[in-house]
């Protein structure tokens, strides 16, 4: 099982949290039960506010993350429109404020404040997500210039120059 850990990423700041609040329903969640699926249709997002949840994303190279009270489970999905791109899973008895897709794009129409916040969340996330393609990706090898420069210092004529 992952190492539990506060992921930033999905945090939502004291503001957007009390904005949240106010127009969530609050719901006790045992351990085991599971907040969505991965491939499931939207309807909203959920606020993690006691306990915690693993985010699983099943793909060829499965990968997991542990979130604790503060994060915001749901979010991309709810504003493209899309299924859920994970499964979230409730660790141990938790409270969650769920938030639905209309109540929460009336409060970002509505709240400038709360619209900002969210933005901060989504860039967060994009910010991870280049994060981990760039620990994937290999290093460029550096070979010292353009093959133009090569040529040149070498005193060979260009390519196309010894074609002619």
């Amino acid at each position: 099982m992952p190492k539990y850990s506060r992921s930033y990423i999905f945090d939502a700041r004291p503001a957007l949290k009390a904005a949240l609040e106010k127009v969530a329903t609050t719901i006790s969640k045992p351990g085991r039960a599971v907040l969505f699926q991965q491939g499931q249709a939207v309807s909203g997002v959920f606020l993690l506010k006691t306990g915690k949840a693993k985010l699983v994303l099943e793909s060829e190279q499965s990968r997991a993350r542990i979130v604790g009270p503060g994060a915001l489970l749901g979010l991309p999905s709810a504003i493209s429109q899309t299924p859920h791109s994970a499964t979230v899973e409730i660790l141990e008895n938790a409270k969650v404020a769920y938030i639905g897709r209309k109540d929460l794009m009336r409060l970002l129409r509505q709240d400038t404040g709360s619209c900002l916040g969210i933005l901060e969340i989504l860039g967060r996330g994009v910010q991870e997500v280049r994060r981990e393609k760039a620990d994937c990706m290999l290093p460029l090898r550096r070979r010292g210039g353009s093959r133009q420069k090569r040529q040149r210092e070498s005193g060979r004529p260009p390519a196309a120059a010894m074609r002619a």
